[in-house]
């Protein structure tokens, strides 16, 4: 060989060459940018999470610990669901990634509200300066229940049906409400009313169903609102309501209600005066006004299960005629049961009638008079009869109003318990009588005290009525 040393000039030219021209080794993109979706602090696994609308699921990306800055700003995406931004895309953030508590690499993170949609969310974050460094995931989210997606109800339901108000008038409206929770899209919004019977105020002849978009009826509710009003028809029987989003049929609710006839609380109309707050005395009236319309009969028959009318051969029952503006009445007296009494007004010679409860009150005693057999008792011995009478100002106490008894010593300011009550039933008869006997043959016994009975029991305005009478132990 003539030139040895040009030789390996060349070969060291060539492999300078060669490795100047190989590119750098390929980073795996995970090690740039790594995406999380977290749930519980722990990564979200397929149809673990229900799309209500309100769960929050946390997307976090990974960046190296020492990421040039103009990496540092991430842009998350979401196929569904909302992040928490002033802007109008919600499906958008865009955050800063700062260091980890632990310092070995810097975090970006966003909170996701889940949406009301089922399905796959796809959720993406992208390095803004690099396009081309992103990560992406996909998790699956299953529906709502239906309970939980769409609520039915009837306004003052419980009391138009207590009320006896659902008539098949052809006149009677009823306002009805869809909610739905405030996560919802714009197509879930539409809510479908329909009614077997009646109609809504809706254009054209089908009268049967409407729909209305469900909005924020005030600024504090928690969901969104579809009102509407039916208008019952002129048929009884029942009515089956239903309330569906329009665009998900899947998510729909009903209801069945009862329409009444227009017959018998539209002809007989039965009030008490006084309405309420009587007292089941014995003595008390009450004055029971009976109204008919939309009949030509004049007569109609009063029934009672308990109490007594006034001026009737038949205490229980009274006829009644009503005068030309088609109005009677009659005077109750009350018992002294607190029982509800089911007062019955009937057309004479029709089977329309109306029946309404009256409930009286307790009536309560002012005054407690206790009359013992004896005023003194042997140790062991013979026990002392204890007649008690509850009285009050007006009337009778009522049958079966309870007192409470207790025996006791008082030594040093401090009352010990002492004796025994039997025969004790606390309540009093028809007569306000109560009665029991003591004995002194249970618990200590504190020479030379006497021994007090205290009696208590309810006044009307819930305060207490006691009485107390003292028996002397006898020594001998």
């Amino acid at each position: 060989m003539k030139h040895p040393k040009l030789l390996t000039a060349l070969t060291l030219i060539s492999l300078m060459f060669v490795y100047s021209c190989e590119k750098p080794p390929i980073v795996p993109l995970d090690d740039i940018i790594k995406l999380e979706v977290l749930s519980a602090n722990k990564p979200v696994g397929d149809n673990s999470l229900i799309a209500d609308g309100k769960t929050q699921v946390k997307v976090v990306v990974y960046l190296p610990k020492d990421a040039n800055e103009s990496f540092k700003t991430i842009k998350f995406k979401t196929s569904a669901g909302t992040f928490n931004v002033s802007e109008t895309d919600k499906t958008e953030k865009t955050v800063y990634a700062v260091s980890t508590a632990s310092g070995d690499k810097l975090e970006a993170t966003a909170d996701l509200t889940l949406g009301t949609s089922s399905g796959a969310y796809t959720i993406t974050a992208q390095i803004v300066a690099k396009p081309d460094y992103k990560a992406e995931q996909t998790f699956q989210t299953l529906p709502m229940d239906v309970a939980d997606m769409i609520t039915f109800e009837i306004e003052d339901y419980d009391k138009l049906v207590t009320e006896h108000k659902l008539k098949a008038n052809g006149l009677t409206r009823i306002k009805l409400i869809a909610s739905v929770p405030l996560g919802v899209s714009e197509a879930q919004r539409l809510i479908e009313f329909k009614s077997s019977a009646g109609t809504f105020e809706v254009i054209g002849e089908e009268k049967n169903s409407k729909q209305v978009t469900a909005t924020l009826q005030s600024s504090g509710d928690t969901k969104l609102r579809a009102i509407t009003y039916l208008t019952l028809g002129t048929e009884a029987g029942d009515y089956t309501l239903s309330a569906t989003l329009a665009n998900a049929a899947n998510f729909s609710t009903e209801k069945t209600i009862r329409v009444l006839p227009v017959a018998n609380a539209d002809v007989i109309q039965l009030a008490f005066e006084p309405a309420s707050g009587i007292r089941a005395d014995g003595s008390s009236l009450v004055r029971v006004q009976v109204t008919l319309a939309n009949t030509t009969i004049t007569k109609v028959t009063l029934t009672t299960n308990d109490g007594s009318f006034l001026n009737s051969s038949e205490p229980k029952s009274t006829e009644l005629e009503v005068n030309s503006e088609g109005k009677a009445e009659a005077n109750l007296r009350v018992g002294t049961e607190v029982n509800d009494y089911l007062l019955t007004a009937k057309l004479t010679g029709s089977a329309i009638a109306v029946t309404k409860t009256l409930q009286p009150l307790r009536a309560n005693p002012s005054q407690i008079l206790i009359e013992p057999s004896t005023l003194y008792i042997e140790q062991a011995g013979a026990g002392v009869k204890l007649d008690m009478f509850l009285k009050r100002e007006t009337g009778k106490v009522s049958t079966g109003t309870s007192v409470s008894v207790r025996s006791y010593q008082v030594q040093d300011a401090t009352e010990i318990i002492t004796g025994r009550f039997t025969g004790k039933n606390n309540v009093s008869d028809t007569n306000g009588k109560v009665s029991m006997e003591f004995f002194l043959d249970e618990g200590p016994l504190v020479a030379n005290k006497p021994i007090i009975i205290e009696i208590t029991a309810q006044k009307d305005d819930s305060t207490k009525v006691t009485e107390k009478i003292e028996l002397k132990v006898k020594t001998e």
